[in-house]
């Protein structure tokens, strides 16, 4: 759904928003809404900084980058909202192939995007190509920003 009509469908729900621009997504609420809600028992906040979402499915990986979340605490229960752009699928055969060649771990593949300055996507298939060896692929890295900088 586009966020043209992700903001009407909010304005039908909510009249009270109409008057608001869309841009990303309405914090802070306002306050008459922000009210209402509370009365309701329902408690609503966006998360800042996120950097990414990954969803993992039976055959396919939903990775969104730079996604806006916001949390719905009503009671004991939390949902989360997730807005984004950049969405990119991932099928089972593609994530099969690299855990056949080597087991790399998540935590392996957010540290090596985050030291390096790329994308969750380009760590995981260097630390692919480096055979699950961090300190390889760090060094891949660097070396291929040599190469791009020698090409300038």
């Amino acid at each position: 759904m586009s966020m043209k009509k992700q903001a009407a469908a909010l304005e039908v729900i909510y009249p009270s928003l109409s008057h608001i621009k869309w841009g990303r997504i309405l914090f802070p609420l306002p306050r008459d809404l922000e009210r209402q809600l509370r009365k309701m028992g329902l408690k609503i906040e966006e998360l800042r900084g996120v950097k990414l979402v990954l969803i993992e499915m039976n055959d396919k990986e939903i990775m969104i980058e730079e996604p806006q979340v916001l949390v719905m605490t009503l009671k004991d229960q939390k949902i989360f909202q997730v807005i984004g752009v950049k969405i990119k699928e991932i099928k089972e055969e593609e994530t099969k192939k690299d855990e056949t060649i080597v087991s790399i771990s998540e935590e392996d593949i957010k540290f090596v995007a985050e030291q390096a300055g790329i994308s969750y996507e380009k760590a995981r298939e260097i630390l692919r190509k480096a055979g699950g060896d961090i300190a390889k692929a760090l060094i891949m890295v660097e070396e291929e920003k040599l190469r791009e900088r020698s090409r300038e």
